[in-house]
């Protein structure tokens, strides 16, 4: 668990070995407890506002041992204590395994972008400037109506220039860009790229790059720009513009080679969008039964 930090205090991580860093508790529980069972009832939201709420206001929040002595915990029998880690576990691993097979997939990706663009590139191929192929925008405001949460009335997704959850901050009712295309982080983390394959929003610090399907796709953009080395300017804050990057010179094939590599890479992005709602369902199912299964709500058979 870590100790302090307005942002990280009380984040909780698993089945750690080595050292301790001294912003951090190892929590070790004695033979009455679960250890998997015991990190999953600390990661529950209401754990964590307990936590949050013993807190003082100081600039540097953080977790003291008294903070931990006084928390209170509903333990059921170990034998239950271990189905219920067991039921919990199996859904991360199938979350572990459906983010491992995106990981395949995009680095597939990846090689055969190397191998058809970098590898066998020809004369042939034209230079061009990112401008003259497609639109580049910068993120503007946040809507006046959004919310954290998906709902019925706000679906289409709000991006930054973070990296968590590929920079997702909220959502909101209309979309400011409907055609697939890519984001690049323009401060901060400089060169963040995320290809965007359903209508949205980006807001300030975000650069979207919406391909003119005459020249190019956005699955060869996209992995074009993942294999460049993407840099900001200025002295006191380093930041990507616009016109600086409208200005980056590429080279691009002919438009049929860039149709059927795209039609062969689709197959892939289409598997992790797949993989994507897969994940966010187990997500889901796994959020909602963990505080139903800490509080007994919700029961599992286990052998007594």
């Amino acid at each position: 668990m870590i100790r302090y930090g307005s942002q990280t205090a009380g984040k909780i991580a698993k089945g750690f070995y080595g050292i301790i860093a001294n912003n951090t508790f190892k929590i070790t529980p004695n033979e009455y407890f679960d250890k998997i069972f015991l990190y999953y009832y600390l990661t529950q939201k209401s754990i964590y506002n307990f936590f949050r709420d013993s807190q003082s206001s100081s600039t540097m929040p953080a977790i003291t041992f008294s903070m931990i002595g006084n928390l209170k915990i509903v333990m059921p029998p170990l034998p239950e204590q271990k189905a219920i880690a067991s039921v919990l576990s199996s859904l991360d691993d199938k979350i572990d395994l459906l983010h491992r097979q995106n990981k395949t997939l995009e680095a597939m990706a990846e090689t055969l972008f190397r191998q058809w663009f970098v590898e066998d590139a020809r004369d042939d191929w034209e230079e061009v400037t990112l401008g003259e192929v497609a639109d580049i925008k910068a993120g503007g405001d946040k809507p006046k109506h959004f919310s954290k949460r998906k709902t019925e009335r706000y679906n289409i997704p709000i991006y930054s220039n973070g990296i968590d959850n590929e920079g997702l901050y909220g959502y909101t009712d209309s979309a400011r860009i409907q055609a697939e295309s890519i984001t690049v982080s323009a401060r901060g983390t400089i060169g963040f790229v995320c290809l965007r394959q359903e209508p949205y929003v980006p807001i300030v610090r975000l650069i979207s790059i919406i391909p003119n399907d005459n020249f190019i796709s956005s699955k060869y953009l996209y992995l074009w720009a993942k294999s460049q080395d993407i840099m900001g300017t200025g002295t006191t804050q380093q930041q990507l513009t616009v016109p600086d990057f409208s200005r980056t010179s590429f080279i691009i094939p002919p438009l049929e080679k860039m149709k059927k590599f795209t039609n062969y890479v689709d197959t892939f992005f289409v598997k992790m969008k797949f993989n994507e709602t897969q994940i966010s369902t187990l997500e889901k199912l796994r959020d909602t039964l963990l505080p139903k299964l800490m509080s007994g709500e919700v029961r599992v058979e286990y052998e007594h």
